[in-house]
């Protein structure tokens, strides 16, 4: 059990709580538990209305060593709290709303909860599933049986790894990928080999393949194969070009970058810098469609954001045919989740039929 101290504060002082939240949260994914967020508001300072650190006590007296209770700051006489409840279902949330209206007089002005027990959502969209609950219930005064708390619920979306065994679904996945490696030779291995001739022509001191340490399942590290379409100095000039980058941090993306080669623009716009991973995928490091590696390691990782390394990465993926090269990090770990919870061997067919579409418009790649 974790023993955590009865109130925490929130930025800047709350980021590590945040962050045994994100941890917890995570963990809730992973075993298929309930995780829960309650969201409070709390009047004070003035007449009728209680001391705040009286309140805070209280409410951290009703809960468990696992909760945490994070202060969000004050808006004049009105203080924002949320309860990051892990193993915590529907119910439960609701009877946490129900205590705190017991022990507070007169009752907090907002209060509501939003319940995650399944997987599709990340920690940030659950706290403002709670907030958007609290501005919709109608809780200023009633007692607590009468205190509308809804609870929101997120519908099952998972299917491959909630029908099936988990080892049956790996197994099932390998079989896919090692069967459509096979049946897609006859196109992927001649223009393999004409790739690689016409980069080693234009280049015949160069190597044709630029490997690359990427992030694999369970946070593993392995050497990812793409076609060289750089310069041979290419990561020597990375930090003479980091100005120019266009992603966050850690991403790194330059369109027009000045060290790619002619031949090697066309290859990123067309995906063909790719097509030496299905290397990676006849050596199970990578699936035809997963989360793409990242090329920084695991320890970069944030919590809530460590989901994508439950499952192998791909040479394509969601995000890839939603936004490609263009979509921030942030938004890629969502992409990756809902591709994990939705996926099947059917949604694996239609991302591949989509990857084939952006191939041919050319759209994203640079």
């Amino acid at each position: 059990m974790l023993k955590l101290n009865p109130v925490h504060h929130a930025p800047p002082a709350a980021r590590s709580d945040l962050e045994l939240a994100e941890t917890l949260f995570a963990l809730s994914r992973r075993i298929d538990q309930p995780f829960s967020v309650v969201w409070l508001e709390i009047g004070h300072g003035i007449e009728g209305l209680p001391d705040i650190d009286l309140v805070e006590h209280q409410v951290a007296a009703q809960l468990r060593r696992t909760d945490v209770l994070v202060r969000f700051g004050a808006r004049g006489r009105i203080t924002r709290y949320a309860v990051f409840c892990p193993a915590t279902n529907a119910p439960g949330s609701k009877e946490i709303v129900r205590r705190v209206w017991s022990l507070v007089t007169p009752g907090p002005l907002l209060g509501g909860a939003a319940t995650f027990p399944f997987d599709a959502l990340v920690l940030d969209d659950l706290i403002d599933l709670a907030v958007v609950d609290a501005r919709g219930s109608d809780v200023t005064g009633p007692p607590p049986d009468r205190a509308n708390t809804t609870v929101i619920q997120i519908a099952r979306t998972s299917r491959l790894t909630r029908g099936l065994d988990r080892r049956a679904a790996v197994l099932t996945k390998r079989a896919f990928d090692l069967l459509f490696s096979l049946l897609a030779a006859p196109i992927w291995l001649p223009v393999l080999l004409l790739v690689a001739l016409a980069i080693k022509s234009t280049d015949p001191l160069a190597p044709v393949m630029f490997p690359q340490m990427r992030t694999g399942r369970g946070g593993s590290r392995f050497r990812m194969y793409k076609f060289r379409t750089m310069v041979r100095n290419a990561e020597d000039l990375k930090r003479t070009y980091a100005h120019l980058n266009q992603l966050a941090w850690p991403d790194f993306k330059i369109e027009n970058d000045p060290r790619i080669t002619r031949l090697g623009r066309i290859l990123r716009k067309t995906s063909l810098d790719e097509l030496p991973q299905v290397l990676n995928v006849l050596r199970g490091e990578m699936s035809w469609v997963g989360p793409r590696p990242t090329s920084f390691s695991a320890d970069t990782y944030a919590p809530w954001q460590t989901a994508r390394l439950d499952v192998v990465p791909g040479v394509t993926g969601w995000w890839q045919v939603i936004g490609r090269g263009r979509t921030e990090f942030d938004e890629r770990l969502r992409l990756d989740m809902a591709y994990i919870d939705q996926r099947s061997l059917w949604f694996d067919l239609r991302i591949l039929f989509l990857t084939v579409r952006e191939v041919f418009n050319s759209r994203g790649g640079y």
